[in-house]
């Protein structure tokens, strides 16, 4: 009787094993891999940065918002709401405008972190604002994080942008400014 019940179960294995082999999908060629070139990645948000500087010292805040924005961008400016989406923020910038000239002197990006498709850039800019009604230019130096989201057509947009003043360098140091 032990005979009979291994050989239908021996069966039965093979009977299932060749199934399975039948059902598994066929094998794909083998597709090529996208490895990512985390140099480019950095050398193109340096590269984006820089556009961002020449565009906003232009007033050219059309093509800024093209270039640099994703739709649903967020910009976050000290002792302000955020403005959420290209509109909000372009209305920001041309109300800014309108009060003021901004000049971007420096900017240094001084950190990138590429993970995927979302990379974190640090930097510091240094400028002047001057009043529209007249006046003396006003010195700046700011530091900011700018998030980035690789687009569909592998270029990089802006979709987080946070900054805040610098504090003068006595006050840095623990001392009241003159």
């Amino acid at each position: 009787m032990k005979k009979p019940l291994l050989a239908v179960l021996a069966a039965l294995f093979f009977f299932v094993l060749a199934c399975q082999r039948q059902a598994a999908p066929p094998a794909k060629p083998s597709e090529p891999s996208v490895r990512p070139d985390i140099q480019a990645d950095i050398a193109a948000i340096k590269a984006l940065e820089e556009d961002f500087v020449r565009l906003y010292n232009a007033c050219d805040f059309d093509k800024l918002m093209a270039i640099f924005y994703t739709d649903d961008a967020v910009l976050m400016a000290p002792n302000a709401p955020a403005h959420r989406g290209k509109e909000a923020i372009l209305l920001s910038y041309r109300k800014d405008d309108e009060l003021n000239v901004e000049r971007v002197e420096t900017s240094v990006v001084e950190d990138v972190q590429v993970s995927g498709d979302l990379a974190v850039a640090r930097g510091r800019d240094t400028g002047t604002t001057t009043a529209r009604k007249g006046g003396k230019p006003v010195p700046y130096d700011l530091k900011w994080v700018l998030v980035f989201e690789r687009q569909g057509d592998r270029t990089w947009k802006c979709v987080t942008e946070i900054w805040c003043d610098n504090p003068p360098p006595k006050a840095a140091e623990g001392k009241e400014p003159n």
